[in-house]
């Protein structure tokens, strides 16, 4: 990951392997800390096995959209998610 600001971490984990490398640098890096996940996704994801590794690991799920044409749009991410304490979109 990336610190962009204080408390402010980007990062491109787009597979299973890559949220648990992140959740582990997290871990290590802001012990103790409650995550804050902005999501998004590109089609053909297999959604529920790359967001896995949250589950009890995060405070909240925040859903991001876009206008690239391969990101799966909220309401489809939302139906293809695990139960995980997702914020609605502001």
């Amino acid at each position: 990951f990336q610190e962009v600001a204080p408390g402010l971490l980007l990062d491109v984990a787009h597979n299973a392997d890559g949220m648990e490398a992140l959740l582990k640098a997290l871990r290590r890096h802001y012990p103790g800390r409650g995550y804050r996940i902005a999501l998004a996704l590109s089609s053909g994801r297999e959604v529920e096995e790359v967001v896995e590794p949250l589950r009890g690991a995060i405070a909240a799920l925040h859903l991001v959209e876009s206008s690239h044409p391969r990101l799966l749009p909220i309401d489809q991410l939302k139906k293809q998610l695990p139960r995980l304490p997702i914020d609605p979109p502001h």
